[in-house]
């Protein structure tokens, strides 16, 4: 399944929770997409959007995806209106659309990174044991209340999908809450 394949997967999954629209287009240099719109999602804890070795469950927030310009990684944006902060981001590899989880790990040390000119939170997590899916997960430092709202839907709305088993089963938690609590 070649890139823009994987687009189309993607939302078609995104349109049974809401609505979305991503297009294709070549443009003589293979396929250049846009961003779909907010997509909203529905309030369940099931999967709403399965993205090869991960999955965002069910909740109020508001979902972005969109192609990276270097075109080797998707960013998906999370956010809802009643969060006080910036949204969560997710930065993930085109290889992990293909593949299944088969570990959760925490990789490096959790920092705080500059990204598109602001300052985030940085958890990186590797979801295969020969690294070829990795997420950087980024949650906002500008309100530290507690752990944030962008850190709690990064914690507890993720989750990895292990071959033959419910994705659901595999949620991020505390590993990943604890981890952003580290970050100074």
């Amino acid at each position: 399944m070649n890139a823009v394949q994987r687009m189309f997967a993607a939302s078609a999954t995104l349109m049974v929770c809401g609505f979305a629209d991503v297009r294709a287009q070549d443009g003589g240099q293979g396929a250049q997409r846009s961003a779909s719109p907010l997509v909203p999602i529905a309030p369940s804890r099931k999967c709403q959007i399965t993205h090869g070795a991960w999955c965002v469950l069910g909740s109020d927030a508001q979902i972005t995806f969109s192609p990276r310009s270097d075109l080797a990684s998707y960013q998906w944006t999370i956010s809802a209106s009643d969060w006080r902060s910036e949204p969560a981001i997710i930065l993930e590899g085109t290889l992990c659309s293909d593949a299944k989880a088969d570990s959760i790990e925490i990789v490096g040390t959790p920092k705080k990174v500059t990204f598109e000119g602001k300052s985030w939170r940085e958890v990186d997590i590797q979801l295969t044991r020969d690294g070829k899916c990795r997420l950087r997960l980024l949650a906002p430092t500008s309100d530290r209340a507690p752990l944030d709202a962008a850190v709690s839907m990064l914690s507890t709305g993720l989750a990895a999908c292990f071959e033959g088993q419910p994705c659901e089963a595999h949620r991020f938690g505390q590993k990943v809450y604890g981890a952003f609590g580290s970050v100074h």
